[in-house]
């Protein structure tokens, strides 16, 4: 077989997405960001992920934070899927890349097709990565609340009753036993 054109593998690289693929939420986008950016580098995102809009591309870049310069992990969900996976490949590959090539080649294609193989496998694009819905609280009746604390200060009140007549049992017992003291004195 012969060599491979930069073509056809990206004809690859986009076939390898299926046929719809759904928007990306920002939610998504930043769980997905530090996911493939896990799978590519090997290691985990420390840094802030910031959502940003408009014409912003995702990428880590640099911020000053009170003086100090830190960096970035900035994704855009309004490009999409196709986007944060390119992109994300292309900063991926060019800190891991040995082979001193960067851009548009055979080893970025490569790196691209993998991440894009993680998104389809693992189910993202299905919506995996959103939380799932908080169920409604039942109504709560304010009665039956007023109720409740109501109880647990009576079981407050009876529990200091219950420690104050135990002290008070504790100091009768020693004030008779200073004054058998004090009469045993006396007489002797």
């Amino acid at each position: 077989m012969g060599k491979v054109t930069r073509k056809e593998w990206y004809r690859r690289v986009n076939a390898a997405w299926p046929g719809t693929v759904p928007t990306l939420t920002a939610e998504e986008a930043v769980r997905a960001a530090k996911k493939l950016y896990r799978f590519a580098m090997g290691f985990s995102w420390t840094g802030p992920v910031v959502v940003t809009s408009g014409n912003r591309n995702t990428w880590v870049r640099a911020r000053r934070v009170n003086g100090a310069w830190e960096r970035v992990l900035v994704v855009n969900p309004e490009h999409g899927w196709h986007d944060l996976v390119h992109l994300l490949s292309h900063y991926c590959h060019e800190r891991t890349a040995h082979d001193g090539e960067h851009g548009h080649n055979a080893a970025h294609a490569r790196a691209e097709m993998r991440m894009i193989k993680e998104v389809v496998r693992r189910g993202w694009l299905d919506g995996k990565l959103k939380d799932e819905p908080k169920p409604e609280p039942p109504p709560i009746d304010p009665r039956a609340v007023k109720l409740e604390r109501t109880d647990a200060s009576i079981a407050r009140w009876e529990a200091k009753l219950r420690r104050a007549e135990n002290a008070l049992k504790k100091l009768r017992r020693r004030k008779r036993a200073m004054e058998r003291y004090a009469a045993k004195q006396a007489a002797a």
